[in-house]
C-alpha cells in the first residue's frame, strides 16, 4: 500500500512539474512570438512608405549588411547593431515629420 502511494504521488508531482514548465514555455513563446510579430509590423510600414526600399541609402547599406550577416552567419554584429538604430532614426524621423504626437522611439 504504501509503495502504491509513493508512486502515485510521484506521478502527481511529474505531472504537475510538466505542467508548470511547458506553461512557462509556452508563456514565452507567445510573447516572443508577438514581439516579432510587432517589430516586423514596423519595418513593413517603413518599407511601404519608403515604396519598397529603406527611406535612406545608409539604412539599406545597413539593411543589406545585416542580412548578410544573417546568411552568412558571421561572429562580428556591428552591421546589426547599426540597422536597428538606422531603422530606429527612420522611424523617429517619419513620426516627427508627421508631427503626430509623441515619437514611437526616443533617443537615449
Amino acid at each position: 500500500m504504501m509503495g502504491r502511494l509513493r508512486r502515485k504521488f510521484a506521478a502527481v508531482a511529474m505531472a504537475a512539474v510538466t505542467v508548470v514548465l511547458l506553461s512557462m514555455v509556452v508563456c514565452i513563446n507567445v510573447v516572443n512570438y508577438m514581439n516579432l510579430c510587432e517589430r516586423a509590423d514596423e519595418r513593413l510600414e517603413v518599407l511601404s512608405e519608403g515604396g519598397g526600399a529603406f527611406p535612406d541609402e545608409e539604412v539599406a547599406a545597413a539593411a543589406s549588411a545585416l542580412a548578410e550577416h544573417v546568411a552568412t552567419r558571421r561572429v562580428a554584429r556591428p552591421p546589426r547593431v547599426h540597422a536597428r538604430s538606422a531603422v530606429r532614426d527612420a522611424l523617429l524621423h517619419r513620426d516627427l515629420v508627421r508631427g503626430g504626437g509623441r515619437p514611437r522611439f526616443e533617443h537615449r
